[in-house]
């Protein structure tokens, strides 16, 4: 079972093209910087690294992913060894079962948005966190496993804020346990904590020199689209929790809440609990408001993972979740390389096809036309026509703030003209359009599979760009 499930994982890893986000913090990659807009730094600075040593290719941009996934069954194994002794190595194909068989788990173990460093990251610190407070309970607490997992929680947090939620999440069964509260009178659990705050040093640097921007994003422009209280946004949530995680896992997700296993399997239990509580009620209510994707969740499912091996066992749940993660996988990959079985507008589907057709019509017209400078309408059509083009020339122009807003300099690029790309999902926004002088059409590229028309990419030449001027930049999903 476990082998048909890696063996999806591969195939999608290998042979879809990138997604937008993947291919956008590819581009960040190529953009060394302290942090960026949208996320902490820790994913763009290993795409640089990763693209510097083996060049740009596909390969190279989902390698690191796969390293991480490796990465991540090793801490299963470490769990597993503890949990079931001899008999860990079934434990760990279990685990790999319990993992992919979930979509949440096979989508962003594979695509390198940063959550596959999250995933790792998060699963070695409550690893840590376990080991230390088993040793703090048989009266000897070994502070290095403690410092371990302050820095597996720093590097988290350094790869997506929600990686913070561990942090909570540790904090209560410190708080709740009495037998850990003494813990708090040694100097060295704040040592930990502030371990963890200085390796979010560049992202703090980043927001002292742009006036706070990405915080701001999170905390104040992303809680601003909701609607006012409605259910709407929760049942939403819940819904995709459902799907993502897997039905079947329902029922044993409820009996690991139930649980009260001993020793190191009690400590990580305790902590899998915690964090997951606390993302998920977090998430819940702000879903009361807004609209909150389920695979926020992501490290809250992952703290139970461990624990939700051990409660699955090997019986039907297990072949039914199976069942799922395969006949789940064998769409996303069918999806995603051949034909839209899910859909066009489902996922993206629209964005996955045609861009080596894209580019080479893009190129062809950026030859003829010589324009002064290369955009796109969105921020995922610049960065996939830039990975498809290998190179990090086109820049987004949108009403969206993004990244690319904090590399264009619009004062240098007054009077030129461009070359933009938009589709049909993102048009050439009217606010932009009027940026220029005239804006005319000079191709069409529809990307077709199967007699089915995938999507229809649409390119432009701009003349005698007047700067961004009025036009209002906000953020928007």
């Amino acid at each position: 079972m476990a082998v048909v499930l890696l063996a999806l994982r591969l195939a999608v890893g290998f042979l879809a093209e990138p997604m937008g986000d993947e291919a956008y913090y590819w581009v960040w990659g190529q953009h060394p910087g302290w942090s960026y807009y949208d996320h902490p730094p820790l994913q763009a600075w290993v795409q640089g690294v990763t693209t510097a040593v083996l060049g740009p290719s596909l390969f190279a941009l989902r390698l690191p992913s796969l390293l991480a996934f490796g990465g991540t069954l090793w801490v299963l194994a470490l769990f597993m060894q503890r949990h079931s002794g001899p008999d860990w190595r079934a434990g760990v194909l279990v685990g790999l079962v319990v993992l992919l068989g979930s979509p949440l788990f096979m989508i962003y173990t594979t695509v390198v948005t940063p959550d596959y460093l999250l995933v790792m990251l998060s699963l070695s610190a409550v690893y840590l966190m376990a080991r230390f407070l088993e040793t703090a309970d048989g009266g000897s607490p070994r502070w290095r496993f403690y410092f371990g997992a302050a820095v597996a929680v720093g590097l988290a947090c350094l790869t997506k804020y929600i990686g913070a939620v561990l942090l909570v999440g540790f904090g209560l069964v410190v708080l709740l346990t009495p037998r850990h509260r003494r813990l708090l009178l040694d100097w060295r659990s704040y040592a930990g904590v502030a371990l963890v705050v200085a390796l979010q040093a560049p992202v703090l640097i980043w927001n002292l020199q742009t006036n706070f921007a990405s915080f701001r994003l999170h905390l104040v422009d992303r809680q601003q689209l909701g609607f006012g209280l409605t259910w709407t946004h929760l049942l939403s949530f819940v819904l995709q929790l459902l799907v993502l995680v897997g039905p079947f896992l329902v029922w044993p997700i409820i009996g690991v809440l139930r649980s009260r296993p001993d020793g190191f399997a009690g400590r990580s239990a305790a902590l899998g609990k915690a964090t997951f509580g606390a993302s998920t009620v977090g998430f819940s209510l702000v879903a009361l408001g807004n609209f909150v994707s389920g695979h926020w969740n992501i490290v809250g499912q992952l703290a139970l993972v461990p624990t939700l091996v051990r409660q699955i066992g090997r019986g039907w749940q297990l072949g039914a979740h199976w069942l799922y993660g395969a006949a789940m996988g064998t769409l996303l990959l069918v999806n995603y390389t051949s034909y839209p079985v899910l859909g066009v507008d489902t996922l993206e589907t629209y964005r996955g096809f045609g861009w080596g057709e894209v580019a080479a019509a893009y190129r062809e017209e950026a030859d003829r036309l010589l324009p002064g400078f290369e955009a796109a309408s969105h921020y995922q059509l610049a960065s996939q026509l830039n990975f498809a083009l290998r190179g990090t020339e086109v820049t987004a122009l949108s009403q969206r703030l993004d990244q690319y807003d904090y590399w264009f300099d619009d004062a240098a690029h007054v009077g030129q003209s461009a070359l933009i790309l938009d589709d049909i999902h993102a048009p050439l926004e009217e606010a932009v359009a009027e940026t220029f002088e005239t804006v005319e059409e000079v191709r069409r590229v529809e990307i077709l599979r199967q007699g089915v028309l995938i999507n229809t990419y649409r390119i432009y030449l701009g003349t005698g760009y007047r700067g961004s001027g009025d036009v209002v930049q906000r953020y928007q999903f």
